[in-house]
């Protein structure tokens, strides 16, 4: 039967409960991901008398986390997104500020060559004048080996961020795989939703979709499921699945990322978006290859026009010009894939068919087809 004390009690013993969330919300202010907690209270059930049910106190239902799961998959995509185009923007500023810059640009070094190759048209015969157009095609063609090489060091750092993301991301799932071992534990064994793992685990996948856009399912035992890429599995229930780099098929210097899944390793380039990885190789793919194919193309073409003009002139002795630049011939790179022995030779015969894209020729056991690298 009800009596005074023990429904008083009861109100005690319930605030005291929600006294204690009220100073662990207080602690946890500056804790990152943390979650505000409410306690739910309602009543406890009433107990027959002759002239009624009497009231009995109060009690706790649950502890619940002031979370929105939809604000927290918009939050997840909007870092996500962020990560990406701020990688994407610090290393395009650094590629900008390369071609830009007089010292290192080509703009300079290519106007001081043509006011040298004016002054040695205007006077062809002053031996001064033709020393200072071969001391300006040194200097132009340094430039190009310049950015060339500095382009490639980029291209090296790339590879070093990439096995960093890649090491995080392995990291960031297998914290998530044991959080929900945790939490698949806990709910088996109660009926109260473990705060503070959900609150811990909700964090390590907003920073996971800072390295790469993932997507998220939670099973019936609250396990949390997590996918990346075109849908490959990172993280199920209590097991992770991890990444890894390796190099390129065709160009060894150029790390690419691989799933270690459970049929064996795939690469993944094509297919990893978002986060700090997908700006790495969306930076890679878009501004850093086409800006090295370009100025290679730039330089090619150069050359070869300078030559050309320069050969059907004489020198003093009236012998005929002969090649100012070396031109080297474009490069062919082997699939690691290959078996066989073939090799190819290669030239450019025709400097107005250079697109600047990189092809490849497969060989079916038929025949040989050629296409271009880009439209895979």
């Amino acid at each position: 039967m009800p009596d005074l004390l023990s429904t008083s009690l009861s109100g005690l013993r319930a605030f005291q409960r929600a006294l204690d969330t009220t100073g662990h919300n207080v602690a946890n202010a500056n804790t990152p991901g943390y979650s505000r907690q409410v306690v739910e209270f309602a009543a406890r059930a009433g107990q027959s008398s002759g002239s009624g049910y009497v009231g009995n106190g109060v009690q706790i239902t649950t502890i619940k986390r002031i979370y929105d799961n939809l604000l927290g998959e918009q939050l997840q995509s909007s870092m996500s997104g962020q990560a990406r185009f701020d990688t994407l923007n610090s290393l395009a500023g650094r590629i900008d500020t390369l071609l830009a810059d007089p010292d290192t640009g080509l703009n300079q070094g290519l106007q001081s060559f043509y006011a040298a190759a004016q002054d040695l048209a205007t006077d062809p015969a002053s031996i001064p004048t033709r020393q200072a157009l071969l001391g300006q095609a040194e200097g132009i063609a340094n430039r190009f080996r310049s950015l060339d090489r500095q382009l490639g060091n980029l291209s090296a750092e790339i590879n070093g961020r990439l096995e960093i993301a890649v090491e995080d991301i392995n990291r960031l799932a297998s914290s998530i795989a044991e959080v929900n071992d945790r939490i698949a534990l806990t709910q088996g064994t109660g009926t109260q939703p473990p705060n503070d793992l959900l609150d811990q685990r909700d964090e390590l996948v907003r920073q996971l979709s800072a390295q790469v856009s993932v997507s998220t399912t939670v099973q019936d035992d609250g396990a949390m499921n997590v996918f990346f890429g075109s849908g490959q599995t990172l993280v199920i229930g209590s097991e992770a699945r991890t990444l890894s780099t390796r190099p390129g098929e065709f160009d060894p210097t150029q790390l690419t990322v691989a799933y270690e899944g459970a049929s064996g390793s795939t690469a993944l380039d094509n297919t990893l978006t978002g986060g700090t990885l997908g700006g790495l190789l969306d930076f890679r793919n878009q501004l850093l290859d086409p800006a090295r194919q370009s100025i290679g193309q730039t330089a090619i073409a150069f050359a070869t026009q300078f030559n050309a003009q320069h050969n059907a002139g004489m020198d003093l002795r009236g012998n005929l010009g002969q090649n100012v630049f070396a031109v080297s011939s474009p490069g062919v790179l082997y699939s690691s894939n290959n078996t066989g022995g073939g090799t190819i030779t290669t030239g450019i015969t025709n400097l107005g068919g250079l697109t600047g894209a990189d092809y490849v020729l497969d060989f079916d056991g038929a025949g040989y087809s050629l296409r271009r690298a880009d439209t895979e």
